[in-house]
């Protein structure tokens, strides 16, 4: 079975998925596929003082106290976002209400965007995208006139795409590059009291990983 590969030159890992998804394919999709919803990680070791929610699927709201901690905050929080994208493009919500728990700024209009294209041209996504901590490291952010250390990080994560594919009619299609890196920038919001993903870029050029 063929699946059409479609470039995912694109500047946010959604939209790039949802940018592939617009494209035709002469793939028929598989009836017996059944949607997942998840985003695993490895490559953040070392001790963490991070204090997520009970609600695995809910706010990281732990205040950092070194490095580590703020690292694996920022990743925790770049996970459980991809995790609430994915649940809504499987339903084919535009809602963005789980989103708002972990993103704002420009990583927020991005995800609406795609959400408004996925759920307009009737796109249903099968698999799974997965997350992996290439890198990353913390700098301070001013709160209320104040240096805060530790309260922003700069991640640089690996998004595999590999098990995932958008689904249209009897149409099914996977992105080019199924394995791309991208950098995620997130901080502790001080009035949130919880971490926020404000952006993810790709640079100039896609890049493997």
């Amino acid at each position: 079975m063929k699946t059409t590969k479609i470039s995912a030159a694109i500047l946010t890992p959604l939209m790039a998925l949802a940018m592939a998804s617009c494209a035709t394919t002469t793939t028929p999709a598989d009836p017996t596929s059944s949607p997942t919803a998840s985003a695993s990680a490895s490559g953040s070791g070392g001790s963490s003082s991070m204090s997520p929610s009970e609600d695995p699927n809910g706010p990281v709201t732990g205040v950092p106290v070194d490095e580590q901690s703020a690292v694996d905050a920022g990743f925790e929080t770049m996970k459980r976002l991809t995790a609430a994208e994915d649940k809504a493009i499987k339903s084919q919500s535009e809602s963005i209400e789980d989103i708002k728990k972990f993103a704002k700024g420009g990583k927020l209009s991005s995800s609406q965007k795609a959400l408004k294209q996925f759920s307009e041209k009737k796109i249903k996504q099968i698999g799974e995208r997965k997350l992996t901590l290439i890198d990353g490291f913390a700098r301070p952010a001013v709160g209320k006139g104040k240096k805060l250390e530790n309260r922003a990080v700069q991640l640089e994560v690996c998004q595999d795409a590999s098990t995932w594919y958008s689904v249209k009619g009897d149409k099914k299609e996977q992105p080019e590059m199924t394995r791309l890196a991208y950098n995620v920038f997130a901080e502790f919001d001080t009035d949130l009291k919880r971490w926020m993903v404000t952006e993810v870029s790709q640079g100039s050029e896609p890049k493997e990983c």
